[in-house]
């Protein structure tokens, strides 16, 4: 479909076409998304759904290890299902998180991470931590960031953003 005129000037006239106009910057991206595919590099996207099963538990213990340095965290290691997002709906991937137990309110732990840009999801009263989407690179931070807005709480203060 890509560069036919009859198939491209049958889409203009689709009422959907103004919902989902593309711009430039979105050409530009799937131009360089096409490019690197070709040339074989893959994208981050492709990366995290090769991973296999070996992967994602030594990357759940990986974390759940240095979770389990935090002061006043119990963290365990569970089986999860993580979703692809972009409102393509694909079956459920197996994949393993970190759950996470505090002695705060679960509701104000996810959302004081949630602040920071941590995207975990409250189940059983915990907050679990997903690691299909976490890239090694950003462990660090990760655990960083929970350490930090655990010690506010227990200081009692609230989390915000620094500004």
């Amino acid at each position: 479909m890509l560069g036919e005129r009859e198939y491209i000037e049958a889409l203009r006239t689709h009422p959907l076409y103004r919902a989902f106009r593309v711009d430039k910057i979105t050409l530009f991206l799937l131009t360089k998304s096409l490019q690197d595919y070709l040339q074989g590099q893959k994208t981050p996207l492709q990366t995290l759904l090769e991973q296999d099963k070996d992967a994602l538990l030594n990357k759940a213990l990986k974390l759940h290890r240095a979770l389990s340095q935090i002061t006043g965290l119990k963290a365990f290691v569970i089986p999860t299902q993580a979703r692809v997002g972009g409102g393509v709906q694909m079956g459920a991937l197996e994949s393993f998180g970190v759950q996470l137990q505090a002695n705060i309110d679960c509701k104000a732990l996810y959302h004081a991470l949630y602040k920071r840009g941590v995207a975990g999801v409250v189940r059983s009263d915990c907050v679990v931590l997903d690691v299909y989407a976490l890239f090694e690179k950003d462990m660090r931070a990760l655990v960083c960031c929970v350490q930090e807005v655990l010690e506010n709480f227990y200081k009692g203060f609230s989390c915000s953003n620094p500004s």
